[in-house]
């Protein structure tokens, strides 16, 4: 095919066995070389499509982990203000408590001043 190709009159030097031998050789290694650059331009291809991917899930699964984390500090907070609320009115109640009996401690001490003082008197003579 080559030779029919080749051997018109002005590439009739072509036609020389060993120059063909030669063309063939170009041609295969041409042939080599530019399979060899595709190949190299679809893993180059791939590899950038991989490492995106890849990256693009990290982010994602970073961004998740993130909100995650910052729902998780939200729910500790609250709990925490809660207990707190919880606490402080635990200590009003109690104190109110102290107050209602130091009140009646007071209303105790009165009545026993106003009753018993006279009465113990009222014996003593």
């Amino acid at each position: 095919i080559l030779c029919s190709i080749f051997c018109s009159t002005r590439y009739r030097v072509i036609c020389n066995t060993r120059y063909m031998l030669l063309y063939v050789v170009f041609i295969i290694v041409v042939a080599v070389f530019i399979i060899v650059v595709v190949v190299f331009i679809i893993v180059v291809v791939v590899f950038i499509i991989v490492v995106a991917a890849v990256f693009i899930i990290v982010v994602v699964v970073f961004i998740i982990v993130v909100v995650v984390f910052i729902i998780v500090v939200a729910v500790f907070i609250i709990v925490v203000a809660v207990f707190i609320i919880v606490v402080v009115v635990f200590i009003i109640v109690v104190a109110v408590f102290i107050i209602v009996l130091a009140v009646f401690i007071i209303v105790v001490a009165v009545f026993i001043i106003v009753v018993a003082v006279p009465a113990v008197m009222a014996n003593l003579r």
